[in-house]
């Protein structure tokens, strides 16, 4: 059997493929009929003509399926349940909100309602209004409203991108990998962000009812539950984790949000990028401390570089900031590294008391990461500023993440694992899971800046090897 043709026993020639369930041979093969001929001059005519008649067919269907005749439908014959269903979908404090952007954001409104809808419709396709309303639907209606019925909402990993063409999905529960045709959101979305979708097979490839994304806010809010609306109408887990999504979707849309925030993985914190400047009065003497100090580090694989760390329990080291010398102009400057304010001024102090007699401190940069995508949006037809450039290419990415971010991630307790370090939480095969899913979020997150800063991205896999994931090293 060819591989990839089908599943499953065939019988016949090994290398025969099936269309339907029937054996297709080639043409100057014995015609699977049984009548004695040559399939060219059986059956071979009879097939194609079946086969392009099919698949007109379900070409066209997607237009056949015609949503908003559907729509008027069931809003007369079934206006009661398909309120209800509205109903249930946007929580009591989302209201207000909803209204309010019917006015201020009409097309946000409007992409809002054409999941509300599509949600809906499927609730009410489960209730059996695609039987009830039969004579009424067209076939491609009526093979949608079966889809929409069977399939539930769910959460999916985005593993491959196909911009303008399509997608392929990762079921975050099963590990089941589909690609599906999808042309608006290949064009948004980068690989590892985390989606909720419908994958829907009525017509010749999967497609998507709808598709949005999935922030760790509202995961977050999605595994712990909202204890204050409880959903009584859920007749098993998918029901009620479809509920849920589209319910923190509207949520997301409509109400205030926290702003996304880059998170440092040790602190649990938010992660800016702080850059304290000295100027170098005594190089020779600055030398020999670099040299000997019992606190720091050299980087082999850069000169001038020096990595200040902590020593913990057990003998784990804590990066606590990156030391650099250079020349600039003729001059020697010291640069101080660190990932948070807090951290930048226990450095600033640290170096004063070890080496305050050969330096002089000279300027404080702030750089939150999120601020930078958001300039960098700002800017397409100049492209990034020089010092940003500089700042955040890919080739500074790769170094911050693997000698200062996660410089010791592996050892440092993370809050999102309940406090345990990635190489703790890996030792199980459920933590496994977690710090996986957890590196996922930082891929996801490096993704949507490379894609933004338009530099090509830096691969964050080496941490599950750091974490001790299996298969990983």
């Amino acid at each position: 059997m060819t591989s990839g043709i089908v599943s499953g026993a065939c019988f016949g020639k090994p290398d025969q493929k099936r269309w339907k369930g029937r054996i297709v041979a080639e043409r100057n093969d014995p015609c699977p009929c049984g009548s004695g001929r040559k399939y060219k001059k059986c059956c071979l005519e009879k097939d194609a003509g079946i086969q392009a008649a099919s698949k007109t067919a379900q070409a066209a269907s997607i237009e056949d399926r015609d949503l908003p005749g559907l729509l008027n439908l069931l809003e007369r014959f079934a206006s009661e349940p398909l309120f209800q269903a509205h109903e249930r979908l946007i929580t009591p404090d989302c209201i207000a909100p909803f209204q309010e952007l019917s006015r201020r954001d009409p097309d946000h409104f409007d992409s809002i309602t054409s999941v509300i809808t599509e949600a809906s419709i499927a609730q009410l396709a489960r209730e059996g209004w695609g039987r009830k309303l039969a004579s009424r639907l067209s076939i491609a209606q009526s093979r949608y409203m079966e889809e929409m019925a069977s399939h539930f909402l769910r959460a999916y990993n985005v593993l491959e991108v196909f911009p303008g063409d399509g997608l392929v999905l990762e079921d975050a529960e099963t590990g089941e990998t589909t690609r599906v045709v999808e042309r608006s959101a290949s064009e948004e979305l980068v690989p590892m962000e985390k989606v909720a979708a419908r994958v829907l097979r009525d017509l010749n490839q999967p497609t998507l009812s709808h598709l949005f994304r999935v922030t760790e806010i509202m995961s977050e809010r999605i595994r712990q539950g909202n204890r204050k609306i409880v959903d009584l109408q859920a007749s098993g887990p998918r029901e009620a984790l479809e509920v849920s999504l589209v319910r923190e979707f509207v949520r997301a849309c409509t109400l205030p949000q926290p702003r996304p925030q880059l998170v440092d993985a040790a602190t649990g914190g938010q992660m800016e990028f702080v850059r304290d400047r000295f100027s170098v009065t005594d190089p020779k003497s600055l030398d020999r401390w670099l040299g000997s100090s019992r606190e720091l580090d050299a980087n082999p694989k850069e000169e001038g570089s020096f990595i200040r760390f902590q020593e913990r329990a057990g003998g784990v080291r804590r990066s606590l900031g990156q030391v650099e010398v250079f020349e600039v102009r003729g001059k020697m400057v010291l640069e101080v590294h660190s990932r948070s304010r807090e951290a930048a001024n226990d450095n600033r102090a640290w170096l004063k008391e070890r080496a305050g007699n050969w330096l002089r401190f000279t300027s404080r940069k702030l750089e939150n990461p999120e601020d930078k995508i958001e300039e960098a949006a700002g800017r397409e037809d100049t492209g990034l500023p020089l010092e940003l450039a500089e700042i955040l290419s890919p080739d500074f990415m790769d170094k911050m993440y693997r000698t200062h971010l996660y410089h010791d991630w592996a050892d440092t307790q993370i809050p999102a694992l309940g406090n345990q370090t990635p190489r703790q939480c890996a030792r199980t095969e459920r933590g496994e899971a977690q710090v996986a899913e957890l590196v996922r979020s930082y891929q996801a997150q490096e993704n949507r800046m490379a894609r933004d800063q338009k530099r090509k991205s830096v691969d964050l896999s080496w941490l599950l090897g750091e974490a001790g994931v299996r298969g990983r090293g």
